[in-house]
């Protein structure tokens, strides 16, 4: 016996296809109906005897409706065949096929022939007649191709199914039956409320659009609700198990509404286990959406028209705003989106923000993309989204797309805020995760946590304000982020000076960040180009496992300003250079940062640098450019204090002391006391002091380079002194003695209150005189020794 296919579902019992051709492998096939004078439709499964095997036997009542409307009662043909090997040839309307042979009802049917239009596009046209297996064409093709042209023809059945929709919502509501088989439609599907879709499978039910008219502008997608408004939307409609191929749709320009789906104003929709291809612009695209789900689709190259910055072109989109308080909430739940040309899963905000009265979440998707233009998973203006555990992957390094984002992209959206990014896995893109205040609106309140992010060609986590507004109390933690051109983690104004308040950035891992950039700053873990205030950079973990990519632990650029921050007990060992680089000013709580290694220093500040409150550097650290150290004095706290001990193990080279100056290039000395130096400096030739001290505008001591000592206010010693040498620079003048020998003379002191002169007499014999340079005022007195 032949085949039925049914569908039994709980009471009833879904005759789809009645005949001797059923397809193999749907469950319920049974015998031979088709000379029984049953015909396609619901039956009360009373009604319906099936014997052991599960076979139908006897059909013993007229189907009932119970809701369900079957598009072939209304006319409809699934008789869609694709062919892969038929000739055509420039200018000739005739086609043939090596393994079909045309027939005499073939004729005014729907075809499309894949590069054979002009420039080698889609050509779609109807076949006019046929001749002994050959088809003839009411437009020639333009391009020859030998035995190897994509061909997909069958009969227009868009108003069978339209009136099988009109059927269901004039009886109150049903679902129409897709059965299996090629649908083709030249025009679109007008959708109404309460009327739901339901195919035999994603690969078994297929609507394949072949028109003569451009999609989108009047023929706007393959299903189309678009005369729904907010107080009447469609309501109740559940979209499943069938496939929708719009791979020969054409545009003679870009249309936003050329989608596989467009429906606006949904109330307790459902999209699910669909499979959408190939739409000139979005693949889904539902609007103004309360208590939805769209769940389980597959959704490949949406957006194939989109020149990648024009509206649509997404895998999966909606509007928000409809602006009346209404909470507009959607649940995207377990689909794929391969290669949509703008956006993978996006909402496109297009009112103002609506204050608490949008939701969604996103979850358990996965999203991948080998273009250039693709970005991942986008919040455009959404209150309190919720992007979490999904996959989302870009393989061409030449994106400029972010694999999730909050506000960015080229659409003129804002941002969303006070949502979550958690658990995803973000691979490739230019930037992982992004953040991008927009506008005069900035992503406050976002939470990105505990995701994993692996080779960024830019950034990792980029928080960035490009707007006016301040961006407050946003928190990245816990996140995993390796392979980065640039930073693991990245907080940048780029339009003016927009600030960033009470950031909270903790507990996340980056290494082996800095693979590609040329900018040594931006090669860290945690880099920070803005002006920020409050907030905390506490307990990261950045480093470098060996291939010296990452150089520094936390950068901060110049001209950056980090205020009234904490940072503290960050792990910054094994940093190819330091763990800290300071070209911009940090101030705030800053204690317990460790990092070191031996090849390696601890900090490096490069530009005017102010450190307040209480610090501690450890390990070897570099300190270029001016530093200023503000921290008052208080009982038991110096504003600086050093706490090592005093080296004492190694030979005159080799002890230095615990304090050294030494600029670069001063010849190294090697008669360091062995038993250890507290203060030292080691310095090159020059003419100035070594030590000056000054009270009050007045000079009270000062040692110079030769080691002279000078004090304003005398010189207490309170044990012996030891003078090995006595140095005087004075002038000295010999004076030969009247007789025979000579003297000696010199004034070194010349005070105003005190003079000393010396004259030494060298066998002086007679009389020699000599008018000192400074004149005493009292007579002098002569002590011999």
């Amino acid at each position: 016996m032949s085949n039925s296919t049914v569908v039994i579902e709980g009471e009833v019992v879904q005759v789809v296809t009645v005949g001797t051709q059923g397809p193999q492998g749907i469950p319920g096939t049974g015998g031979d109906l088709s000379d029984s004078g049953v015909v396609a439709g619901t039956y009360s499964a009373a009604n319906v005897t099936v014997n052991a095997l599960g076979l139908i036997t006897e059909i013993s009542a007229g189907p009932a409706s119970l809701g369900y409307y079957n598009v072939l009662d209304y006319g409809a043909k699934g008789d869609g065949i694709n062919l892969t090997d038929v000739t055509t040839t420039n200018g000739s309307a005739a086609i043939s096929s090596a393994s079909y042979n045309f027939a005499a009802g073939d004729v005014g049917k729907y075809i499309t022939l894949a590069g054979a239009g002009a420039s080698g596009n889609v050509l779609n046209t109807t076949i006019a007649s046929v001749n002994a297996g050959h088809a003839t064409l009411n437009t020639a093709p333009s391009t020859s191709i030998s035995g190897t042209c994509a061909v997909t023809f069958g009969t227009d059945n868009a108003a069978a199914i339209n009136s099988a929709v009109t059927a269901a919502h004039n009886g109150g509501g049903g679902t129409v039956i897709l059965p299996v088989g090629m649908f083709v439609v030249a025009s679109k599907i007008t959708w109404l409320t309460g009327v739901s879709l339901q195919g035999m499978g994603k690969l078994a039910s297929i609507l394949k659009w072949i028109s003569l008219t451009d999609m989108g502008n009047g023929a706007e997608g393959v299903i189309a609700g678009i005369s729904a408004n907010d107080s009447a939307p469609y309501q109740d409609c559940v979209f499943t198990s069938f496939q929708i191929d719009a791979l020969a749709a054409t545009m003679a320009s870009y249309s936003y509404l050329a989608k596989c789906i467009v429906m606006v104003y949904c109330q307790r929709c459902v999209w699910m286990n669909l499979y959408l291809h190939d739409s000139p612009a979005t693949g889904l695209g539902v609007d103004y959406l309360r208590d939805c789900v769209i769940m389980g689709n597959d959704i490949v190259n949406a957006g194939r028209l989109n020149d990648g910055t024009g509206h649509g072109g997404s895998g999966i989109s909606w509007e928000t705003g409809l602006g009346d308080g209404q909470v507009e909430s959607v649940i995207i739940v377990g689909n794929t989106v391969v290669n949509a040309c703008r956006f993978g899963i996006a909402n496109e905000e297009t009112d103002p923000l609506n204050s608490n009265a949008q939701r969604f979440v996103i979850s358990g998707n996965v999203v991948r993309s080998t273009n250039t233009t693709m970005w991942g998973i986008q919040d455009n203006g959404v209150q309190g989204g919720i992007i979490t555990n999904n996959v989302v992957t870009c393989t061409n390094t030449g994106t400029s797309g972010a694999g999730i984002s909050a506000g960015g992209g080229t659409n003129p959206y804002d941002t969303g805020q006070t949502g979550l990014i958690a658990n995803n896995f973000v691979s490739g893109y230019q930037n992982g995760i992004e953040l991008d205040g927009v506008g005069t609106i900035s992503p406050n309140g976002y939470s990105v946590s505990g995701n994993t992010v692996i080779n960024p060609t830019k950034y990792g986590i980029y928080y960035n304000n490009s707007g006016t507004n301040v961006c407050n109390a946003v928190s990245i933690t816990d996140n995993s982020v390796s392979g980065a051109g640039g930073a693991g983690i990245a907080v940048v104004a780029t339009s003016g000076t927009p600030s960033f308040n009470n950031t909270n950035i903790s507990d996340n891992r980056c290494f082996n960040c800095g693979t590609t950039t040329a900018t040594a700053s931006k090669q860290a873990g945690i880099y920070l180009a803005a002006t920020m205030s409050g907030g905390n950079i506490q307990d990261n973990h950045c480093f470098d496992t060996g291939g010296g990519t990452q150089k520094y632990g936390i950068s901060i650029e110049t001209g950056a300003t980090v205020t009234n921050c904490q940072v503290t007990g960050n792990n910054l060992l094994l940093n190819a250079v330091s763990a800290f680089l300071f070209n911009g000013s940090l101030s705030g709580y800053i204690k317990e940062n460790y990092g070191y290694t031996a090849s390696a220093d601890f900090v490096v500040l490069n530009a005017n640098n102010t450190l307040s409150g209480n610090n501690t550097f450890s390990g070897n650290n570099t300190f270029s450019g001016q530093v200023t150290l503000s921290e008052n004095g208080a009982a038991s706290t110096p504003a600086e204090i050093m706490t090592g001990s005093v080296f004492a193990a190694g030979n005159g080279t080799t002890t230095l002391p615990l304090r050294l100056v030494q600029p670069s290039g001063t010849t190294a000395y090697a008669s360091w006391n062995t038993s250890g130096t507290v203060e030292g400096m080691n310095l090159p030739a020059f003419s100035g002091n070594l030590v000056h001290r000054i009270v009050n505008g007045a000079s009270v001591y000062r040692v110079d380079s030769g080691g002279g000592i000078h004090s304003a206010g005398g010189c207490t010693l309170g044990g012996p002194v030891t003078v090995t040498s006595v140095i005087n620079t004075a002038t000295q003048s010999t004076v030969n003695g009247s007789t025979s020998g000579s003297a000696v003379f010199s004034q070194p002191e010349q005070g105003a209150s005190y003079k000393k002169v010396v004259i030494y007499c060298n066998a002086l014999n007679g009389t020699a005189s000599y008018t000192f340079p400074t004149a005493f005022s009292h007579t002098p007195a002569i002590v011999t020794t």
